[in-house]
């Protein structure tokens, strides 16, 4: 063999080593970022609001109305307002 096909080889495998160290490097990060712990993306009532039913579903449909804004205030808080 001569030496300049071994040199040519020689860069073939130096390069798919290096294809191969960054895959690994991929590979790493993604495992390291599943094992990462994870923060909760919900929050924890204290105190169950007493909101009607109707008004909820509407709140989480997206179509909330001040009156139902209102009305939630009066029946989650029945003494706080006087009428």
């Amino acid at each position: 063999m001569s030496v300049k096909k071994l040199k040519s080889e020689l860069l073939v495998v130096v390069r798919d080593l290096k294809r191969l160290s960054q895959k690994i490097d991929k590979i790493t990060k993604r495992v390291e970022k599943i094992e990462k712990p994870q923060k909760p993306k919900t929050v924890e009532l204290r105190e169950v609001p007493e909101i009607d039913p109707a008004i909820l579903a509407r709140a989480i449909r997206g179509k909330v109305y001040p009156n139902d804004i209102v009305l939630a205030h009066i029946i989650s808080n029945p003494d706080g307002i006087e009428i």
